[in-house]
């Protein structure tokens, strides 16, 4: 790569230099999240308290994660990177968080190699890459382990479309029809020096790549396509956000790929891609359904959302303020509205006015608009109006924009070096509010307390700190924030069921039944029932927490402490033949449930089956060698038999 000034040259020596910069920064931004903890928002349900992930990698688990729905999601290679991570790391979470980043981190190299080979614009593909690591958007994605599906399945995207990439160089080497073809895939002459390179013409891949009819490539057509199928396939299977990818990799054929073969001929190649997306999406649809996971919004609402978002998730691009974990749903203004209409329209009428002339143009803006599409809010999933981590990918696109529109247009004539520089100031501009948001992260009482400062009416951020505020003993200020949650959103069945508990905790269980009951009405779940059995337990309702009891064992079988609490009802109503085999099954479900080792052997005392009595005090103390009850029971019994 020789320009005619040498500024070619000069680029490639500043563009590995600045690329190790970025990651190096990158890792100091997340250094953190080592010292962080588990969430308890969703962080649960994939690791802390999933009894498939916590027995790591087994043949059980494997067959669980192509058959479960569990978390509203089917999404099978995220269960084995959770599954894999316990395996190797145990709940070290600083350790589940790191491999958050590495992950990250991988995809910066894979989005700066993909735009360097396929652009031959070092320092805008290195422009790009900074943006894409270490804007404070991109946080969400990184530091909740609950979102290894986010970083994990962009790995995947960009090696589908760095593979596809080669695929294209491979058949324009072999001179296969809708190979390379010329101007369209055009962004820097002579090799495209930098950030202030001219726009010229010529084809990237036969120029600024030096892969010709005639230059040598690493592997074959064929090969180059299935590993960017296997790769699209795994990445589906992570997330299915990735539904869009065909449409992209025809966006791609225009630029930077250049390709001039017809559309017939493109659309074809595709079509495998395309079927793959069409299975994900009909799959998505059913399990998010049946998981009631998608809401019933008015259509009025959903789009207006949608265009008010576009423009939202840009401005929040361009100036990276007021970030929350949780934004609630709610009617957007008329002029954020009409605000959405004129951004997305611009967007689309610049893309066919430069679809030749500035074709990065068209498919940056594009990528932005198209990649968003699944997760805008057409379809209603969950009760969130947007989120960060959806920008992860979509980004990418408005960062294209950017780069080349400073190149080419804004500073056609600036050195390398000033290319260079400007990177760096980027770095730095981002990377302190990335930090910053870091921080944020490193338990629920900071991050859900940070979600209220900046939003208002935050159910969701109420709630969850309630549950914190709760584990902590500030049983107080728990009861206040599940109060507002309730007052917020009276039908948000997790406040209800979160405020009942804390009644509870707090000696005032009339109220927390009533409230219970009211969770159990909006959504009859298994814990609801068991937390209902409990303090129905407490105010010694026996046939009420029977009923309880056994409606939760009915909705999930597995659920141990649901055999336990049935057990312990049994127990107090004198059906200590009932009770045993209830003890025994919640016992299959959780072999080291210590608690129900106990109750058993209370109760096998009660029946005068001292011996019985006494293997399971002593099966509860192999597993916690300091738990009282056990303890003193054992010494009684052993003390009572002489010994």
């Amino acid at each position: 790569m020789t320009g005619r000034d040498g500024q070619g040259s000069r680029q490639t020596s500043l563009e590995l230099p600045v690329l190790l910069f970025v990651l190096l920064v990158t890792a100091w931004v997340y250094a953190p999240v080592g010292r962080h903890g588990f969430l308890r928002y969703d962080d649960d349900l994939y690791v802390t308290a999933n009894e498939m992930v916590l027995r790591g990698l087994s043949w059980g688990g494997l067959v669980w994660s192509w058959t479960t729905t569990h978390a509203s999601n089917w999404h099978p290679v995220t269960w084995w990177s959770h599954m894999a991570d316990v395996q190797l790391l145990g709940l070290d979470a600083g350790a589940h968080h790191w491999v958050n980043v590495v992950f990250h981190l991988a995809t910066t190299l894979l989005l700066f190699f993909f735009l360097r080979r396929s652009t031959g614009a070092g320092l805008r593909s290195a422009f790009v890459a900074a943006v894409f690591a270490l804007h404070p958007l991109h946080v969400q994605s990184v530091a909740w382990v609950a979102e290894r599906k986010d970083v994990l399945s962009t790995v995947f995207w960009i090696l589908a479309i760095y593979f596809y990439a080669g695929y294209v160089r491979a058949s324009a080497a072999k001179g296969v029809r809708g190979d390379v073809g010329g101007g369209a895939g055009v962004s820097d002459s002579g090799g495209g020096a930098g950030l202030g390179a001219r726009a010229g013409s010529g084809t990237e891949l036969a120029t600024a790549s030096g892969t010709g009819p005639r230059a040598r490539v690493g592997y074959g057509a064929k090969p180059a396509y299935l590993l960017a199928l296997v790769s699209f396939t795994l990445g589906l299977l992570t997330k299915p956000m990735l539904v869009t990818l065909p449409f992209l990799l025809l966006l791609l054929d225009h630029w930077p790929l250049g390709r001039t073969a017809p559309w017939s001929v493109r659309l074809r190649e595709k079509l495998p891609f395309f079927a793959l997306s069409l299975v994900s999406a009909v799959v998505t649809w059913s399990v998010q359904s049946s998981a009631g996971a998608v809401k019933s919004v008015p259509v009025g609402e959903r789009i207006g959302n949608a265009l008010a978002s576009y423009l939202r998730y840009a401005e929040k691009t361009f100036w990276p303020d007021s970030l929350s974990v949780f934004y609630p749903m709610s009617m957007p203004s008329t002029g954020l509205v009409f605000g959405g209409v004129a951004f997305v329209s611009i967007l689309v009428i610049l893309s066919l006015l430069f679809w030749r002339r500035l074709p990065w143009l068209a498919v940056g803006s594009l990528w932005y608009l198209g990649t968003l599409v699944p997760v805008i809010g057409l379809i209603q999933a969950g009760g969130q109006a947007m989120a960060d981590r959806y920008t992860y990918v979509p980004m990418i696109g408005l960062s294209i924009v950017v780069a080349w529109g400073l190149g080419s247009v804004v500073l056609p004539r600036a050195r390398t070096y000033l290319g260079a520089a400007l990177i760096v100031a980027t770095v730095f501009a981002l990377a302190i509010p990335a930090r910053r948001e870091v921080r944020y992260w490193k338990d629920d009482v900071t991050l859900f307390s940070r979600a209220l400062a900046v939003t208002k009416d935050n159910h969701v951020a109420h709630a969850m700190l309630g549950v914190a505020l709760a584990e902590s003993g500030k049983l107080d200020e728990a009861l206040s924030h599940e109060t507002e949650a309730v007052r917020i959103r009276p039908d948000y069945v997790v406040a209800q069921s979160n405020l009942g508990k804390v009644l509870f905790q707090l000696g005032r269980p009339a109220e927390a039944e009533t409230s219970l009951r009211e969770a159990i009405r909006l959504e009859p779940t298994a814990v609801a029932h068991l937390d209902l059995a409990s303090v129905l337990l407490s105010q010694q309702k026996l046939d009420g927490a029977l009923e309880e009891s056994q409606a939760a064992t009915v909705l999930d079988p597995t659920l141990a402490a649901a055999h336990s609490t049935l057990a312990t009802a049994y127990t107090l109503s004198g059906k200590f033949d009932l009770a045993l085999a209830a003890y025994r099954r919640a016992i299959e479900c959780d072999p080291d449930f210590v608690d129900a080792y106990v109750n058993q052997g209370i109760t096998l005392q009660a029946m005068g089956r001292r011996e019985e009595a006494v293997a399971s005090f002593r099966a509860a103390l192999e597993r916690n060698p300091e738990h009282p009850t056990a303890k003193a029971r054992l010494e009684a019994l052993q003390g009572a038999g002489g010994r």
